[in-house]
């Protein structure tokens, strides 16, 4: 499982990449990431298990859960 997710990251960064390079915006790009992934997961997991996980978000963040090192190439 971690080795599938390390290569999804590495994907969805490599993505990420060439949309910045194309003249997008990152914020644009955060923005419709996180839409996608929300959309995603509540199909998979339904609305009530999403908003649970969404609640946790901010101490997740807080925590620095978030802070991916990147690689720059």
């Amino acid at each position: 499982l971690e080795e599938r997710k390390r290569e999804a990251l590495e994907h969805i960064l490599s993505a990420w990449s060439e949309a910045n390079d194309a003249g997008i915006e990152p914020e644009v790009v955060a923005s419709m990431a996180i839409y996608a992934a929300l959309a995603d997961l509540a199909e998979t997991m339904g609305t009530e298990a999403l908003a649970e996980l969404v609640a946790e978000l901010p101490q997740r963040i807080r925590h620095g859960e978030f802070s991916v090192p990147r690689t720059l190439q």
